[in-house]
């Protein structure tokens, strides 16, 4: 039985632990209770492995909330202008070069090429402080559909 409040507060649910433990069994139990719900589930896993990809769980799970967003026709075009407003162009570029689908729910919103290494083609150190903020923006204005 689902007890889910749909008029409640956006929530975030961060699950933490020791390998084997159940975390994963745990999100998969929460997926369609949450999806019933009328609300965005994703999900992602972070490896020590894969240190070298700065990110990673955090950006798979962004791109699979704009594709979600995008899907949602009744959300899209409101959810497009709130983030064209919390969002900088250096932002929205930031947030670009991580999330590469950010630009089908922020539209064609001017992106900062000083974030970009010019030499490499990279996402620059100086870039992880924007892509930070730009994240905290970005769910921000997700979380109030």
């Amino acid at each position: 039985s689902s007890n889910f409040d749909q008029d409640a507060p956006s929530e975030i649910i961060l699950l933490a632990g020791t390998s084997g433990v159940g975390k994963s069994a745990l999100a998969q139990s929460l997926r369609y209770p949450v999806s019933a719900a009328d609300a965005f589930f994703v999900d992602a896993k972070f490896e020590q492995n894969r240190l070298m990809l700065p990110f990673t769980a955090l950006t798979a799970i962004l791109s699979d909330l704009c594709d979600l967003v995008v899907q949602d026709a009744k959300h899209v075009s409101e959810v497009r202008g709130r983030m064209q407003k919390a969002l900088s162009p250096r932002e929205t570029g930031a947030l670009s070069l991580m999330v590469s689908n950010v630009s089908a729910l922020v539209g064609d919103h001017v992106t900062s090429h000083d974030t970009v290494s010019s030499t490499t083609s990279t996402v620059s150190d100086s870039c992880f402080p924007t892509f930070k903020i730009a994240c905290k923006l970005f769910l921000r204005a997700l979380a109030t559909v």
